[in-house]
């Protein structure tokens, strides 16, 4: 973008308008992720919230989640033969796979926690008394702490590797989604 854009508005013009065009695959994209529009791409997703213009930052986003052309593929033969899986809610629902698996999101008394360690903007917090984790974007205390070039993330996967167990477990909870999704990124 800044290669074509360049000095632009310096000059006066109007800057470049961009349009981004997906299928709702995959929520953990590197562009809701890298450009912070992860939760409220969730939050949209959720409410069946079709339209959010954040005029401040100039991006708009749709969510064509109710298709007059969805709701007549429904009775086409693909989605007959597909029934109501992930496939099926992602083409015609636009509904992220994976998105109704909630339980593990929700905040947490974080004075039942201990802080244990922070990677990027994650803090991981182990339960007072019980086998449990939580992962917060909110600091406190003074864990040992990594950063997320690829060097710090390896340190972090050889130093907590047990952590990834706990979270197949299913004994890790998470304060919103961003934070699970970069959990599982940085054990990638």
């Amino acid at each position: 973008y800044e290669t074509i854009n360049r000095n632009r508005e310096l000059t006066g013009k109007p800057p470049l308008q961009v349009l981004c065009l997906a299928n709702a695959n995959r929520l953990a994209n590197p562009l809701f992720i890298g450009l912070g529009l992860l939760e409220k791409a969730e939050a949209m997703s959720r409410n069946g919230q079709e339209l959010s213009i954040i005029g401040s930052r100039g991006i708009c986003m749709v969510n064509l989640c109710r298709s007059e052309i969805s709701g007549k593929k429904r009775a086409t033969a693909l989605y007959r033969f597909t029934g109501d899986n992930d496939f099926s809610q992602m083409a015609l629902s636009n509904k992220f796979a994976g998105e109704d698996e909630t339980s593990t999101i929700g905040s947490r008394p974080l004075r039942e926690y201990t802080p244990m360690v922070s990677i990027g903007e994650i803090t991981i917090y182990r339960h007072k008394s019980r086998g449990e984790y939580h992962v917060s974007t909110h600091k406190s205390g003074t864990p040992s702490a990594f950063g997320v070039g690829e060097m710090e993330r390896e340190r972090f996967k050889k130093s907590y590797f047990w952590l990834w167990r706990e979270y197949i477990g299913n004994r890790v909870t998470f304060e919103n989604r961003l934070c699970e999704i970069l959990l599982t990124e940085y054990f990638k």
